[in-house]
């Protein structure tokens, strides 16, 4: 980002981790427009005691490195001068700015109601401002065209005009296109979104009602966060190169050096604690012949649970944790706390429901599957924090009752089969495999998804070394720079001989 004679960049945003979207504003371009709703908030801001340069920094149209520390107030109010001028930005200032801030996981500067007074000044329908804020709205609100000048198309090829015509939007497509069902035409016709400003769209009132209501909370962006659905996570192509690690020694100097380290746990880490792995001693097939169902998954899908759930907590009984089996944390759900105390835990991921890892005191933590801490009564959805009561029950060969409403089953917080996945670990995934510097992946058959794509996500994210600490290899040749083969705690012990933290109290049997 510099100044030059007939023009200037902006650039937005210049943060870390970002990839900086230049755009290159000619001088002349820079004539005054109407008075948006970006450039209401920004003389607002101006007026509160605001900088030019401190606007240039939160919107992120701001130079890069050494240029950044010598930006003069006056270059700092010519480049928002130029951003908010230009015609092909000033009427989606805060769209675009919205979408920059997305990428970096981030809330814009300015307040959702300027967002969205910005997407009504542009004409844009409730459907519309719903899909580009990633939410997909209810098919059961209409929209209806009352000034129609556009018609006849078939295969969205061509589009004549003609006057007068009513219709209902049926659907839109990934495109934004409308699929319209117009009055005395059976047949719907498809309208280009690049056509809706000719139209005057006649909406029901209730979305844009709820849009109002929430772009008074002012906490909006982040309620808005909130309500998008998870990122879907595919697998990553593979790293054109693997740098290989030999041995426990060079794996122990990595972790010691590395501050971000995310973890992935399986059943693995909690067989010395007493508990089977889930593939090593599955008896639900078993389970599932003496209670007449297809086959074991079915012992754990939630559909079961919920004609009958004796078929689950008898699969559970043995590994619930209750008054009278007080389970206690490994040497390796210790060393990952000790991590944490240092500073250098980013996240753990635990596909266990166990809870061993509160039990040890670990706060970073993702419980992917759930945890036996908790439980809710399925028919009145009273939770309890502490799911004692409910274990100690099930422990006992019984079924957990609601001491609420009194007639519902206590289930423990667990995901079951037909499930979702807590919409927080598909975000944090999302996160944290491109924020790690290193991962460590522990006792686990790497065979669940979305657990199963966190090598590959990290190999593509950067450079993060990966470490398999297993039985046996998982995952593909290319997923890991190093393989420690054995149990956690043996190659944890075996890790410890070679860092500084090995004789701490918390790392002793």
């Amino acid at each position: 980002v510099g100044s030059r004679p007939s023009s200037c960049f902006i650039v937005f945003p210049v943060l870390p981790l970002a990839m900086p979207i230049i755009e290159e504003i000619d001088d002349g371009a820079m004539e005054p427009q109407a008075q948006t709703p970006f450039v209401t908030w920004m003389l607002g801001r101006r007026a509160a005691g605001a900088s030019a340069i401190d606007l240039v920094q939160e919107i992120g149209v701001q130079a890069a490195g050494a240029e950044a520390e010598r930006l003069s107030e006056a270059d700092a109010e010519h480049r928002l001068r130029a951003f908010a001028s230009h015609p092909q930005i000033c009427l989606k200032a805060c769209e675009v700015i919205r979408v920059q801030c997305l990428k970096l996981r981030k809330s814009p500067p300015f307040p959702f109601a300027v967002w969205l007074d910005e997407q009504r000044a542009s004409n844009k329908t409730s459907t519309q401002v719903l899909r580009g804020l990633g939410l997909t709205p209810s098919s059961t609100v209409e929209e209806t065209v009352t000034v129609l000048q556009e018609l006849e198309s078939g295969n969205k090829e061509r589009i004549q005009l003609k006057q007068g015509v009513h219709g209902r939007v049926h659907r839109y497509d990934d495109e934004g296109d409308a699929l319209i069902e117009f009055d005395g035409i059976s047949k719907p016709q498809w309208l280009f979104q690049r056509d809706f400003p000719k139209l005057k769209f006649s909406e029901a009132d209730s979305r844009w009602d709820g849009l109002r209501k929430l772009a008074a909370e002012a906490n909006a962006w982040e309620i808005m966060a909130s309500m998008l659905p998870p990122p879907k996570l595919h697998e990553q192509p593979a790293r054109s190169t693997v740098e290989r690690i030999e041995g426990v020694a060079a794996a122990a100097q990595l972790i010691a050096k590395s501050r971000r380290v995310l973890v992935l746990a399986g059943a693995g880490i909690s067989v010395a604690c007493g508990l089977p792995t889930y593939r090593d001693h599955d008896v639900r097939p078993a389970i599932a012949e003496e209670f007449g169902l297809e086959s074991g998954d079915h012992v754990s899908d939630i559909e079961t649970f919920r004609k009958d759930p004796r078929p689950w907590f008898k699969w559970i009984k043995n590994i619930v944790p209750s008054t009278d089996r007080v389970l206690q944390p490994s040497l390796t759900h210790r060393f990952i706390k000790s991590l944490e105390e240092r500073g250098q835990l980013l996240r753990m991921y635990t596909q266990n429901i166990d809870a061993l890892e509160r039990s040890a005191g670990i706060t970073r933590l993702m419980e992917c599957h759930g945890s036996l801490a908790t439980a809710t009564c399925i028919h009145c959805s009273e939770q309890v924090l502490d799911a004692t009561q409910a274990n100690n029950s099930i422990a006992a060969g019984e079924i957990p009752r609601c001491t609420s409403c009194g007639v519902g089953v206590m289930k423990p917080d667990v995901v079951l089969f037909g499930e979702p996945m807590p919409s927080a670990v598909m975000r944090g995934l999302a996160e944290d495999t491109e924020a790690a510097d290193l991962l460590l992946v522990l006792g686990t058959s790497l065979s669940v998804a979305p657990c199963s794509l966190v090598p590959s996500l990290v190999g593509a994210a950067g450079n993060a070394p990966r470490i398999l600490i297993n039985r046996e290899k998982v995952g593909k040749e290319s997923d890991f720079e190093c393989f420690l083969p054995g149990s956690s705690d043996d190659v944890v012990q075996s890790l410890l001989t070679h860092m500084n933290f090995g004789n701490e109290p918390t790392m002793v049997d």
